[in-house]
């Protein structure tokens, strides 16, 4: 996801240096912006694995209680 990400950003820059890709029509995103969007994807689908990962590796001592305590 990482590179992925890298590579949407690297676009996304170019395609803010080319008129023809940084704009768009009127209610369409230009390539730039597409860009950007699948660089959060991205970004959003490396953090979900991570958030997994660290879920997954949670010990029954570690899990929230049921309950709030009176305190």
């Amino acid at each position: 996801h990482d590179v992925a990400a890298r590579v949407y950003r690297d676009l996304a820059e170019f395609a803010a240096g080319v008129p023809a890709l940084a704009i768009s029509a009127p209610g369409a995103p230009s390539v730039r912006e597409r860009a950007a969007l699948a660089e959060a994807r991205a970004l959003d689908a490396e953090a979900h694995q991570a958030l997994d990962e660290q879920l997954a590796e949670r010990t029954a001592e570690e899990l929230p209680p049921e309950a709030l305590s009176e305190e």
